[in-house]
């Protein structure tokens, strides 16, 4: 297992969010050796939108983290039909799928060794006790919004 060092100590990362990207790396960081504590307002992984995603890639995906994709998905697409514009396209094989996010999401969760602080917003104050700080809010929580 690779380890992550600054000045012979285990890098301190701070994820704020544990959504479909926080969840994911507090699953991960840790494997590679990070100290990691997430923050996130809600008590509890929650999905804010829907995801469709190509079928491969979840496989891999569920795959490099010790499950099946096959356990998640709710649908996948053989043929999908799009009307853009009045224009009708239709892709064949599309591999497309979609699947139980909240699930995936909450299994991550379930298998970290992060610890999770559970409706805890994050301070800029606390960004110093941190080697790194990742927004996995989507929404720029920490960074603010780009121009």
């Amino acid at each position: 297992m690779m380890r992550f060092f600054r000045g012979g100590v285990l890098i301190k990362v701070a994820v704020v969010g544990c959504g479909w990207t926080g969840s994911l790396l507090a699953y991960l960081l840790p494997q590679q050796g990070c100290k990691v504590d997430v923050f996130e307002l809600a008590s509890q992984p929650t999905v804010v939108c829907a995801c469709g995603i190509p079928f491969d890639f979840l496989h891999d995906l569920a795959k490099s983290v010790g499950l099946s994709a096959d356990d998640y998905v709710f649908w996948r697409f053989g043929t999908l039909t799009l009307n853009l514009d009045g224009k009708t396209r239709t892709i064949q094989n599309s591999n497309l799928c979609t699947f139980d996010k909240l699930r995936f999401m909450t299994d991550l969760v379930k298998a970290s060794e992060a610890t999770f602080k559970w409706g805890t917003r994050f301070q800029p104050e606390d960004a110093t006790i941190y080697d790194i700080v990742v927004d996995a809010t989507g929404t720029r929580q920490v960074l603010g919004k780009l121009p």
